[in-house]
């Protein structure tokens, strides 16, 4: 399929990673607007987790040139 070509083989992988931890970002913020009484023993700022959803799709970005 890739011919050899093992940089376009790398490159699925890491929008598969990169993917994967951009919807658990979401799934976080999903998570504290839906189920506010849920218990957590770690907390994260909504403020940081848009932050790093925004840098993962940065990382995305710069990884497809």
């Amino acid at each position: 399929m890739t011919k050899g070509d093992h940089a376009a083989l790398a490159g699925v992988y890491t929008f598969s990673f990169l993917a994967v931890m951009g919807l658990l970002g979401l799934e976080n913020i999903l998570l504290k607007v839906k189920r506010k009484k849920l218990p957590r023993p770690e907390k994260a700022n909504v403020f940081i987790v848009i932050i790093s959803i925004f840098l993962i799709s940065v990382a995305d970005n710069c990884c497809t040139l």
